[in-house]
């Protein structure tokens, strides 16, 4: 009767997690659709622009050119501008080897966090894992995305580049170091110091959240063995030296002059306002969203772990959540003198929300397992009633809708058309541009709204405008202008 009765659980198990993966599987497609539809802009322009002016007898050759002169003279990217310009499309505008490339970067940070997730479930050892590894992926996914739409992430390969394909590395490399802390296999800690190095060449914002996060790993387990483990101390120390060839690049410091940001910022003013940016955030995701619901869930899943939570672990835990988004905003904040949240652009707020999603999410897990570890005669069915209507009157008291919720808008946008209308129109505007026989090309034009799942082209009606210029040289005219008829 026990045998029947375990195949009956695992046969539900299954099918919840086949209902859970459906369920990722379609909170990603509406991103996958609007990056599918992605135009050319700004930097894609520039960055081809780049590549022509660039030395070397191959494209390979010439990224690295690219790449080390952007290093040198504007940004400590140089992953990002390596990539960026191996696979720049804007020469003959292919906007399918575009849409593509986006769709796979989209593709490989879902599949890195939810590699992420199978390494947490094995660290905290948690019951039903076929149930708990999606139900987490979604967890996290949901409170990053549902909320706020990081078009600059997504539909643009210069944003793409430099934000979303090294935070896909970074959670890969965090990923292999959990596995290699757990298995102690080489092969995962060199996986991992791969990945992080290559995190170290995006945005400091993200080297930030992966050294940071690597660290607490490894102090975590150098107490759990009572000694220090070099492996992780060879890979934390690769991460760390990649961190510091992007800090100290050069071009950090000329882009920060070039626009106009003279004024240093002192380390204890620019710590003060990144705790201040980390409240406003946590305000907005708390008392406007949804994402109450999320933390909910997560410490539900806390009554799953049967790892035992001991004082040293909880401590050293809380600190690492508690400072983690402060890390990650941190470099932002000093490099850019910012004061709110509101200054940030998505492409900035995409790393950090990921930071206090995954910090919160981590939170209530392990918050919810030492009090059902605590409490272990306590009435499990009456506490999941008691937080399940907690969660509905949260939910309820909720300013926003679920249609609100950004792939619920870009599939309504999708459904009607709107992303086919201002994709196809600025494909129009570029072929118009290349195909023309006049040396300066004027366009006059009623220009769609942006939608949801459409990202803003900045080409304007100022022939001297960097992105005019750019696109006038790589299309060989002398000026192009586009004048917006509203």
């Amino acid at each position: 009767m026990n045998i029947i009765s375990d195949k009956k659980k695992k046969r539900i198990e299954i099918a919840i997690a086949i209902l859970l993966w459906f369920t990722i599987i379609i909170l990603i497609i509406p991103f996958l659709l609007a990056a599918s539809k992605a135009v050319f802009k700004s930097d894609d322009f520039s960055g081809y622009y780049d590549i022509l002016m660039a030395n070397g007898s191959n494209r390979f050759l010439k990224s690295i050119n690219v790449s080390a002169n952007f290093w040198a003279k504007w940004q400590g990217t140089w992953f990002s501008a390596f990539v960026g310009s191996l696979f720049n499309f804007a020469e003959d505008l292919n906007y399918e080897a575009l849409g593509g490339a986006l769709c796979f970067t989209i593709v490989i940070t879902v599949i890195a966090v939810a590699f992420y997730v199978v390494g947490v479930c094995k660290e905290y050892q948690f019951e039903s894992r076929k149930v708990i590894m999606p139900l987490l992926t979604l967890l996290l996914l949901s409170g990053v995305v549902l909320q706020r739409e990081y078009k600059e992430v997504y539909l643009w390969w210069a944003g793409a580049c430099t934000y979303l394909l090294p935070f896909g590395c970074m959670v890969a490399g965090l990923a292999f170091l959990r596995m290699g802390l757990l298995k102690d296999y080489k092969r995962y800690y060199v996986l991992s110091a791969v990945f992080l190095f290559l995190m170290s060449g995006g945005v400091l914002e993200g080297v930030g959240m992966g050294c940071f996060t690597a660290l607490y790993m490894g102090i975590k387990d150098s107490i759990n063995r009572k000694r220090l483990n070099k492996l992780w101390l060879v890979t934390f120390l690769i991460s760390l030296a990649g961190a510091i060839l992007n800090a100290a690049a050069p071009g950090n410091y000329i882009r920060h002059a070039a626009q106009g940001s003279e004024a240093k910022l002192s380390l204890l003013s620019a710590l003060k306002k990144s705790v201040f940016c980390v409240l406003e955030e946590n305000e907005w995701l708390l008392y406007e969203t949804s994402f109450l619901v999320i933390i909910f869930i997560a410490f539900l899943l806390g009554r799953f772990i049967k790892k035992r939570i001991d004082k040293k672990e909880a401590i050293i835990s809380a600190m690492y959540i508690v400072l983690l988004p402060v890390v990650t905003i941190f470099p932002v904040i000093l490099g850019y003198n910012a004061v709110s949240v509101s200054e940030l652009p998505d492409r900035v707020l995409f790393i950090f929300d990921a930071s206090i999603v995954f910090s919160f999410v981590l939170f209530a897990m392990l918050l919810g397992a030492v009090v059902f570890q605590r409490f272990e005669n306590m009435s499990f069915a009456k506490a999941v009633l008691l937080l399940l209507l907690a969660s509905l009157i949260v939910f309820s008291n909720r300013k926003e809708h679920y249609r609100e919720w950004v792939p619920v808008q870009i599939a309504y946008n999708t459904q009607y058309g709107l992303l086919d209308e201002y994709s196809d129109f600025f494909k129009n505007v570029y072929a118009t541009i290349r195909d023309s026989e006049e040396e300066d090309v004027v366009i006059e034009a009623v220009v769609p709204e942006v939608p949801t799942g459409c990202i803003y082209n900045d080409i304007k009606d100022d022939p001297t405008d960097w992105v005019n210029k750019t696109i006038a040289r790589i299309m060989e005219k002398k000026s192009v202008v586009l004048y917006r008829l509203w």
